[in-house]
């Protein structure tokens, strides 16, 4: 028997338990990174769709003023009848006694009344018929009234119109009034009582103003964002625009 042939020991298979939970902890931390990731491009996509409709009712405003003369009015509970006088200044042969607009709408409403559009008949705008030119491409299916119920554009009283993502709050619209500071310069300001309560979700949306309470756009359109919270993630419109309203 050769003394110098030596016995090499069995070389054992598979692996042992801690092995094995190493690699399904490993596994489940990368499985982990992978859902986290795949959850947070959804949500920048659902984002950036909200950020794409902002600047279209946006872009829809601005062709409202080219179309009108001037942005119409967001704040319905002061002195007067801002809507009435708008119109009166867009529709100079309208007859108010024959053409009831509505009354008591919030700034939710007011972005599916004005950007719906006008009547062809230039005294009855807001009841006549004839073709209407909209400013914006609603989409139909998420128009709802303040019940969250699927509605007609052209309903009564006016519906709103939701985001596509996230939670049931509506956009709203809100618009600046010029006003001359201290140094005689005009400055776009928000009424600082112009607010809407959304009806189902916590949070009021309010225009987003600096500490001034001066801004430099002359409109904002505001969205409550994935949570439909407006004071926890508010999204606005943020196009600069010229303002040359009076």
């Amino acid at each position: 028997m050769n003394r110098n042939l030596k016995i090499r020991p069995r070389r054992r298979g598979g692996f042992t338990i801690v092995e094995l939970l190493v690699v399904m902890v490993i596994i489940a931390i990368l499985a982990g990174l992978l859902v986290a990731g795949v959850f947070a491009a959804i949500s920048r996509a659902q984002k950036a769709t909200i950020v794409l409709e902002l600047n279209g009712m946006h872009q829809a405003f601005l062709r409202y003023k080219q179309a009108n003369s001037e942005l119409p009015p967001s704040y319905m509970a002061g002195g007067g009848d801002p809507l009435n006088q708008h119109l009166k200044a867009a529709f100079p042969r309208r007859n108010p006694s024959n053409d009831t607009a509505p009354a008591g709408l919030n700034q939710a409403q007011l972005i599916v009344f004005y950007l719906r559009g006008y009547s062809s008949d230039a005294r009855r705008p807001v009841n006549g018929g004839g073709d209407r030119q909209p400013f914006f491409d609603f989409d139909k299916t998420r128009i709802k009234n303040a019940s969250g119920q699927a509605a007609d554009i052209y309903a009564d009283p006016v519906p709103m119109y939701f985001p596509k993502h996230g939670q049931q709050a509506p956009y709203v619209y809100f618009k600046a009034s010029r006003q001359r500071d201290a140094q005689g310069i005009f400055r776009n300001r928000f009424n600082e009582n112009e607010q809407f309560a959304e009806i189902a979700i916590a949070g009021t949306a309010t225009p987003k103003v600096s500490e001034e309470g001066v801004e430099p756009k002359p409109f904002q359109i505001v969205s409550g964002g994935l949570d439909g919270n407006y004071q926890a993630t508010p999204m606005y419109s943020t196009e600069d625009v010229q303002d040359d309203d009076k």
